[in-house]
């Protein structure tokens, strides 16, 4: 015989007292029938239906007995105060759920949104640190960006005393003479070229640096103003979702999105980020100084160095045209005392030809008497007093007129000597005087300092005399 079921509550074991037990299927296992044509939900499994015989229909048919009739209320009964119980409970812990839920969601909310505002003034202070690090970074490339300009300035400024101290050797090329000499002046000269173009190399290497420095500074400064638009997207995104509430509009459901990690830091990095774009801002801000502090040293160091071989040389000019000056005024000393010289040997050499003229008159009349006394005849051309007197006579006038001529052939040696030290110290006095009008040239051309700076920042010393 078919077994049949009736509706039962199978989680509970709840059964009328003075019942026999029942048994009862596995709630997974339930075989739903229709008893009577009526559908129960839950079925209560009876270990025995009776068949009975209908005389109307001419058949058996499962009848239920009236126990299993009664037990059928009961367990009815029961599972309806069991499911009106656990609805109770349902509802109780539904609406502890909501509470808690709703607690839960305001507590966690109003934790986001603390989060977020201590968020925004995380990204508000550093974005300030940022800021104020990329105005002084600013600033400081816009001042080295100035001490280049001025380094270049210095440097276009150099030519002009290299021009000058060249202009100068090659001037004193125009001397002549003895006076092409390797003196101190010349000396001084090519150490002050070689000087300048010393300092052209320094300021050449400080201008080299200084634009990798300004590039250094540029890129860590585009890296701040790079993290401080992203601060600022950031800070935009978060002080706009801080003021969402349940009533604004714009939220909506976003399926799947707290699955979403596509973060490329954590607080921790996302400070130290920061920090390393801070401090290497830092860093290429204090090589930046140091850097500019180096311009001004050697800036100062050119201005004084260049200067003082300025000084040098032009001590050096004055002293040369001093000594100059003293050697030609010795030559024209010297030459006057030649001319004079030269003058008193001329009016001796005519009194020697003049005295020469005279002494030939008493030569021809003490010859000629004596040429007459030879006429004598006989024992009268005797070898008398007067006989004698004229030969001592005539002997006298010509060693009188070859020692005349003799000192006139000196005289004469003395006077071509004489004109050709005239001739040799007019030369070097022209010397002298060409040299000194090429050296008071140069000192002319180097009366004023040849770098003059008008902002007076720099090369701004007068030279003095």
């Amino acid at each position: 015989m078919n077994s049949h079921t009736t509706r039962a509550r199978s989680s509970t074991n709840i059964r009328p007292s003075g019942r026999p037990a029942v048994r009862r299927e596995n709630t997974l296992e339930l075989t739903k029938t229709r008893p009577c044509g009526t559908e129960l939900p839950r079925y209560h499994v009876f270990s025995q239906v009776d068949s009975y015989y209908n005389s109307a229909r001419g058949r058996l048919y499962p009848r239920y007995s009236e126990e299993s009739w009664n037990l059928d209320t009961e367990v009815a009964t029961a599972n309806a105060t069991q499911e009106r119980v656990e609805a109770e409970n349902t509802r109780i812990q539904a609406w502890k759920t909501i509470q808690d839920a709703e607690k839960q969601t305001r507590e966690q909310q109003k934790l986001t949104t603390d989060r977020l505002r201590n968020r925004i003034r995380d990204i508000e202070y550093w974005r300030n640190e940022l800021l104020t690090e990329v105005r002084l970074a600013e600033q400081e490339t816009d001042r080295c960006r100035e001490k280049l300009r001025i380094l270049g300035l210095t440097r276009q400024h150099l030519n002009k005393p290299l021009q000058l101290a060249q202009e100068c050797l090659q001037t004193r090329e125009g001397r002549c003479g003895i006076d092409e000499v390797k003196d101190s002046v010349e000396r001084a000269l090519n150490k002050e070229i070689q000087v300048i173009k010393e300092c052209m190399n320094q300021v050449e290497q400080h201008s080299e640096k200084g634009e990798i420095q300004l590039k250094l500074s540029q890129a860590a400064q585009k890296e701040l103003q790079k993290d401080v638009a992203n601060k600022n997207h950031a800070y935009r995104i978060d002080n706009r979702i801080y003021g969402l509430s349940n009533s604004s509009d714009g939220i909506k459901l976003h399926e799947g999105i707290e699955l979403v990690d596509d973060t490329n830091s954590i607080p921790g990095s996302w400070v130290e980020f920061s920090k390393g774009n801070l401090q290497r801002s830092q860093k290429q801000r204090v090589a930046s100084e140091q850097l500019r502090d180096a311009i001004d040293r050697l800036m100062r160091n050119v201005n004084s160095t260049i200067y003082s071989q300025f000084t040098t040389v032009n001590n050096a000019l004055q002293t040369r045209i001093a000594e100059t000056v003293a050697a030609r005024d010795q030559l024209r000393s010297a030459l006057k005392k030649v001319m004079q010289e030269l003058y008193d040997t001329e009016q001796l050499e005519q009194f020697l030809r003049g005295s020469m003229e005279d002494k030939l008159k008493p030569l021809k009349i003490a010859e000629t008497r004596l040429a007459e006394r030879t006429r004598r005849q006989n024992v009268e051309l005797c070898y008398d007093d007067p006989m004698k007197s004229l030969q001592e006579e005539i002997m006298q006038i010509r060693q009188a007129i070859r020692q005349m001529k003799d000192k006139l052939d000196q005289t004469q040696v003395s006077l071509s000597r004489l004109r050709r030290n005239k001739v040799s110290l007019e030369q070097s006095i022209a010397v002298k005087e060409n040299s000194l009008q090429i050296d008071q040239r140069c000192l002319n051309m180097r009366k004023t300092f040849p770098i003059s700076d008008k902002r007076g920042t720099l090369f701004s010393i007068p030279v003095g005399y």
